[in-house]
This record gives structure tokens, sequence and C-alpha cells, in this order.
């Protein structure tokens, strides 16, 4: 981990600016979801949330899960008459 030596305010809705220089070196673009996590020491971290690794496992393919979100097409053999 790196500090930036950036500190903020928290305005009165309880959000915070995240510099540009930050977002473009992070990569963050507007609108992005990002994912709040914090740990015992009372830091506050986040991060770009990937909805792929999250149904897929960190490989983000659809092998690496338990159970894939959709269910996988059975095709059913049926006699016409």
């Amino acid at each position: 981990m790196e500090t930036t030596g950036i500190i903020r305010k928290i305005d009165d809705l309880g959000r915070i600016v995240i510099p540009r220089e930050v977002r473009k070196r992070l990569e963050i673009r507007e609108g992005q979801s990002m994912e709040i996590i914090t740990d015992d020491e009372g830091r506050v971290i986040l991060q770009k949330y990937r909805y792929e690794e999250d149904i897929y496992g960190k490989t983000g393919q659809q092998d690496d899960c338990i159970s894939p979100p959709y269910p996988k097409a059975v095709q059913a053999d049926r006699e016409d008459g």
C-alpha cells in the first residue's frame, strides 16, 4: 500500500472526492462500481468491483465457479408424432 499525501474532507452527504490523478492512475471511470472494505484497524479500502470475479471466481472464467449463475441449457429428446 502506498500513501499519496492527499487529504480530503467528507461532505455533509458523506461523500469523498477521489482526486483525478488517482482515478486516472487506477483507471477508475465515472459510474464504475467500487467495493468498500473495512478492516479491524479502522481502515477503509476502496477497490474496483468486478462482477465477473464475484460470480466466476478470480480467473473470470465460468468453469472456475462452484455453480454457474445460469443453468446450462439441456436439450430433451422427444418424438414428434
